[in-house]
């Protein structure tokens, strides 16, 4: 497994349980584990929707826009709806911080780990 699936991974289980214990206490794990079921066949039905959540070329505005809209037009409750949407925010950072890293490790890794110097030599 890549460190990036492994800190998602990671991620994804402590929200998760969050999700389950702030259900727990509001005495609502019948509405979320409805919620997941259809979030999960959403999921499973739209590749607009999975592009939405997995694509880099969202801003997180759109992404938090859109979400936000989704979880209205399904009627999920406000504690999925919000976790979703910050899952997709942390989701959406991460991926760039790991472009970010990936595209400074191939620079230097062209340049010798020396960075060039000055146009025209100087």
């Amino acid at each position: 497994m890549s460190e990036t699936a492994s800190i998602s991974t990671g991620i994804a289980q402590r929200y998760a349980t969050a999700v389950y214990e702030l259900a727990q206490e509001a005495k609502a794990l019948p509405q979320i584990e409805k919620d997941l079921d259809a979030l999960q066949a959403a999921l499973a039905e739209s590749e607009d929707f999975r592009d939405l959540i997995n694509s880099p070329i969202y801003t997180r505005e759109q992404q938090a826009a859109s979400i936000s809209a989704i979880a209205k037009k399904m009627d999920l409750s406000q504690t999925l709806a919000s976790t979703l949407e910050l899952i997709t925010s942390l989701t959406l950072q991460h991926r760039m911080q790991c472009i970010d890293s990936e595209q400074k490790s191939h620079v230097s890794a062209i340049w010798g780990g020396v960075p060039p110097g000055p146009p025209g030599g100087g």
